[in-house]
């Protein structure tokens, strides 16, 4: 087996078709049949089937693929690596995170480490929605995001950086914070500002009432921008819903309201593809994100 056999492969299983893989890999289609009938016989299993809907892949060319792409993108890493270390740098490191992990976890990780390389350039991408296909296509080196402590995805490796919370905000002095401790059952007949619908920290508050067999409360407003709901909040009577770690800039304004419940916790992690795992300044960036979490 070598590379452009790999390549081969997942053309076929991307396009659907001999014609039009052979076409975006700009080779004859006899070439490309060949090349993947000798691979059959190489490895002994049949890996396509022939369908009205093009060529689909059986269970051997499905584990195939699955490994291909891992090799594809670890050897565009490594050459990339070598490059840059002939032209005289340590390449470029790229990195997903949402905003405030990036903003308060990743920016004195990555001074630190500029310091001890100063020939790499690290690029930070900060993005709300799920960095985790980004991660496969080899996007990314690794990405900072909520994990599922025990149960890693198939392919990749995640270690928990910290427990961060979703807390409920109001207000300072607001009338839901001036009768003792606060209940589940308290928070129901304000309005609320509120994730978007299908946002991951608005499940987590359906799933607290749905426990505690109450209705959701009526959002006034919708929003993905933890900013913009801080703002609103500390300006009204509404509550919100965003995460403890993006709290800090606005202590002053807000009250906050933590609710003992498993639903509204949020383990945080760093997460990167067991296969090829990460370069060496992967490695020495994820030991500066991870001693920088541990003073906190």
């Amino acid at each position: 087996m070598n590379l452009r056999q790999f390549n081969n492969v997942i053309a076929v299983i991307e396009h659907g078709s001999i014609g039009k893989a052979a076409k975006a890999l700009h080779i004859a289609q006899p070439a490309l049949t060949k090349s993947i009938q000798r691979l059959e016989q190489e490895l002994g299993v049949q890996l396509f089937y022939r369908t009205n809907q093009g060529m689909q892949p059986t269970m051997y060319g499905e584990c195939l693929v699955s490994h291909a792409q891992s090799i594809q993108i670890g050897v565009t890493h490594a050459l990339t690596e070598i490059n840059a270390l002939k032209a005289g740098s340590d390449g470029v490191l790229t990195v997903a995170a949402p905003p405030m992990i990036a903003s308060d976890v990743l920016a004195d990780a990555i001074l630190r480490l500029s310091k001890k390389k100063p020939r790499l350039t690290t690029r930070v991408l900060t993005m709300s929605n799920d960095p985790i296909p980004g991660l496969r296509a080899g996007d990314f080196d690794f990405v900072i995001n909520v994990i599922s402590p025990g149960a890693p995805l198939p392919g990749l490796v995640q270690h928990l950086l910290f427990i961060d919370r979703l807390v409920v905000i109001a207000r300072k002095n607001h009338p839901v914070t001036r009768n003792g401790p606060i209940k589940v059952s308290d928070l129901t007949s304000f309005q609320w500002v509120l994730p978007v619908p299908g946002n991951v920290h608005r499940r987590h508050l359906e799933n607290l009432f749905q426990a505690e067999q109450l209705p959701l409360p009526h959002p006034a407003v919708e929003c993905s921008s933890s900013l913009f709901i801080k703002k609103a909040v500390a300006h009204s009577d509404y509550l919100g819903l965003i995460a403890n770690v993006s709290v800090n800039s606005f202590k002053d304004k807000l009250s906050i309201i933590n609710l003992d419940s498993p639903s509204m916790a949020r383990p945080i992690g760093v997460v990167w593809l067991e296969n090829p795992g990460l370069s060496r300044s992967g490695k020495q960036l994820v030991d500066e994100i991870r001693l920088e979490c541990d003073k906190h």
